[in-house]
């Protein structure tokens, strides 16, 4: 149908309507595949990432499915202290600390966060990743437990003593040599206790040497070395009277 003037009649308003409608379900189409693809994506990844609301109370608006766990409790102060402040600051942050899972096993995760603003600096939300550095905290406690440790007995060694006598001389208090001889009393009746191996009862002894600060020596090596030479003096003794 023309006009007198020759132009096509306006679309009707029914006709404006289906076009519009017809657009709108163009768009939710290609919306929905868009956020499927990024979705496949980000939860193929070997992270998890999240997006939270600019707030101390870290409203959830995304987080990746399989962020299943709960935080820590002996973490969650220092996380929570560390979110204001990050909110307070702007920096970006930085962070390892701990999830339970649902079945009661821990995993370690190191954050990031990012604050994103809009084009007049205010903050719209928080982006994050988080990454399962579970396997390398196990690693590194293991390590730290053999640095302390004896490899056979899992007894602590001569490293951890000597840290911790360098700690005590760093102290103001004096050790007590009746707690001393106490102590000593208390491990070489642990040692002459008869155990049983292999079915058969075995029976150990064992010489222990000790010093006192301030009063066998003053610094560390020096309690060392008369503790040592109480301990051979005690092993020549035993060998001499058996």
């Amino acid at each position: 149908m023309e006009l007198e003037d020759g132009s096509e009649p306006a679309p009707s308003l029914e006709a404006r309507l289906g076009e519009a409608e017809a657009r709108l379900g163009k768009m939710e189409r290609q919306l929905f595949e868009t956020e499927a693809k990024y979705r496949t994506l980000l939860e193929q990844l070997p992270a998890a990432i999240y997006v939270d609301e600019p707030n101390a109370d870290g409203t959830t608006i995304y987080v990746s499915p399989q962020i299943e766990e709960l935080v820590h409790p002996d973490d969650r102060d220092r996380l929570i202290a560390e979110y204001e402040e990050f909110l307070r600051t702007g920096q970006p942050e930085n962070g390892d600390y701990r999830f339970l899972r649902p079945d009661g096993s821990t995993v370690w995760v190191h954050d990031r966060s990012k604050l994103v603003r809009d084009a007049d600096g205010y903050p719209m939300f928080v982006q994050g990743v988080m990454f399962d550095i579970t396997a390398q905290k196990e690693a590194e406690l293991r390590i730290s437990h053999l640095a302390y440790h004896d490899a056979l007995t899992d007894l602590p060694n001569r490293v951890m003593f000597d840290e911790h006598l360098h700690l005590e001389l760093g102290g103001e208090g004096e050790l007590a040599r009746a707690a001393v001889d106490l102590a000593v009393g208390r491990i070489m009746e642990a040692l002459g206790e008869p155990a049983i191996l292999a079915g058969s009862e075995v029976s150990t002894a064992g010489s222990v040497g000790s010093a006192i600060y301030p009063f066998d020596g003053e610094d560390r090596r020096a309690l060392l070395m008369c503790a040592d030479a109480s301990m051979y003096a005690l092993k020549r003794d035993a060998r001499l009277a058996g």
